[in-house]
This record gives C-alpha cells, structure tokens and sequence, in this order.
C-alpha cells in the first residue's frame, strides 16, 4: 500500500494517553513493546477503526520502538485496519 495514499487526523487526546499509559505500565520498562497488541486496539478504536501510517509512527514513538516494529505487527493481524473501512465488515475464514 502506498505510504501517502490515505491520510488520518492524529487525535491523541488526554483520556487516550492516559489509557495508553496504563497498558504500558503493565510491563516492565525495558519491555514496553510488550503492549503493542493492545496499544494498537486502543488508538484504532480512538480513530475511526483504522491505523493510519502517521498514527503507526505515533505508537512507535510512544512505545520507543522502530517504526518499522509496528507496520509488520498491524500488516500481519487481520484485526487492524491499514486503510478505512465501512460501517460493518465482513470476514470469511475458508479454513
């Protein structure tokens, strides 16, 4: 996917950087790539259910890990969304 192709307002407001910091407070402070997982569902919930590349840059930040950590975590789950999406979404295991 193109970098530039889908642009998102960085909305970190006071209650979502709280929230944050409680998840990472859950891990000890050489380990705080440990709350990526849930990091990420909580930004993407904050905006609009999808994770922009500058929002990616964000957590990466955040967590003081490489960007490049975070864009192979939210390209490989299915649950985080790279681009944004319908009301409703439909997803079909064939397995």
């Amino acid at each position: 996917m193109e970098r530039t192709q889908y642009k998102q307002e960085i909305n970190m407001t006071e209650a979502l950087m709280n929230r944050i910091n409680e998840l990472i407070s859950h891990y000890p402070e050489d380990k705080r790539k440990s709350a990526l997982l849930p990091v990420l569902h909580e930004v993407q919930d904050a905006h609009d259910n999808w994770l922009s590349f500058e929002l990616q840059d964000k957590v990466a930040e955040i967590l003081h890990i490489k960007p490049v950590e975070v864009y192979e975590v939210v390209s490989f789950y299915t649950m985080f969304n790279q681009k944004p999406i319908a009301k409703y979404m439909f997803e079909f295991c064939r397995t």
